[in-house]
């Protein structure tokens, strides 16, 4: 199982920049409890990715419930056909060919380009390359991620709910 939580930013669980590290943990633990034979976690990260694997708390609580967290250093990328208008060949990461299911952990939070990130826009994640970019024409961008990733679940963190600033958040 692939756990993609949105631990994207150099940000503490406070800020609610990222998806709380004690839903990554329950996740997982379920995952395990269900019979997953390895969950792994992972994120293309915004910031440095060890960095922000500490800061997040992420590292610490998917580790300590039993899932292998893997970072874009330790995966790599394949280049796939996404089939999309604007990602119709991109960068994906390797360890989502690794897993029989997908499973979506995003934060609810406010976007300044998109108004609201939540459950599509988080398999922004998933690829690497120049994302940048694809903020350009973020609405056709989140529809081409819609089709090419189809997660088996999506658990929504609202926990912390960023209201403003976003997707980094402020103080």
């Amino acid at each position: 199982v692939l756990v993609k939580p949105n631990m994207a930013w150099d940000r503490t669980p406070e800020q609610g920049a990222n998806t709380n590290p004690e839903v990554v943990a329950e996740v997982v633990r379920l995952c395990r409890a269900a019979g997953a034979r390895r969950v792994i976690v992972a994120e293309n990260t915004i910031h440095d990715a060890q960095r922000v694997a500490e800061r997040s708390g992420i590292r610490a609580a998917a580790t300590a419930a039993g899932g292998d967290l893997v970072l874009p250093g330790d995966s790599g990328f394949e280049w796939t056909s996404l089939g999309g208008s604007i990602l119709a060949s991109w960068d994906v990461l390797s360890v989502l060919f690794q897993a029989d299911r997908l499973i979506n952990v995003p934060v609810v939070k406010h976007h300044s380009l998109s108004h609201l990130t939540c459950g599509i826009k988080n398999h922004m994640g998933l690829i690497g390359g120049s994302r940048g970019r694809l903020h350009q024409e973020i609405h056709p961008a989140v529809v081409d991620l819609a089709a090419a990733f189809r997660p088996t679940l999506t658990v929504v963190d609202a926990t912390r709910i960023l209201l403003r600033n976003g997707p980094t958040g402020g103080n």
